[in-house]
Order: structure tokens, then C-alpha cells, then sequence
């Protein structure tokens, strides 16, 4: 998800041309949340149409999930996609 590369570019490493290194100290940086019953199903179904449709017809529906899953703000969603 966009949230979670942008959580990425946070903790990782920059590199030269845009790069960044990611190593598995990174990794416990990163917060979990746990779906409820009804955002796993969501998130399932949202898995499977990415392995039939691929990822670019996904991906607005998955941002979208993992934002209301983390319970981010308006604000929040325009900082992590770089409007602001």
C-alpha cells in the first residue's frame, strides 16, 4: 500500500538516485493493525482481484482500505500520497 511505502521512505536508509535501503531492524518499526472480520474479508477480496486484474487495477481500493484500517485523517492521507 501507499501507506506502507511511505512509512518505508520514513525509516529506511537514502541512497543515491532516489533509492533506499531497507534492513530487518527496520522491519520493527513498523506498526501492525489487525484487521477486524468484515476489513479481512475486504482486504481477501482485494488480494484476490490483484492476482487476476494486477496490481493497478487494485490499488485506489487497497490505499483506501489500509487508510480507514489505520484510521488516518484527511490530513493524514493528503501527507502520506504528497499533497502537501
Amino acid at each position: 500500500s501507499r501507506l506502507l511505502y511511505w512509512v518505508l521512505m520514513k525509516i529506511g536508509v537514502a541512497l543515491q538516485r532516489g533509492f533506499v535501503e531497507f534492513r530487518p531492524q527496520y522491519l520493527d518499526k513498523i506498526p501492525i493493525a489487525a484487521p477486524d472480520v468484515k476489513q479481512k474479508r475486504v482486504l481477501e477480496d482485494i488480494a484476490r482481484r490483484g492476482m487476476l486484474e494486477g496490481y493497478e487495477s487494485i490499488k485506489a481500493d487497497l490505499n483506501e482500505t489500509i487508510y480507514r484500517l489505520y484510521g488516518l485523517t484527511e490530513e493524514e492521507i493528503r501527507i502520506v500520497e504528497g499533497a502537501e
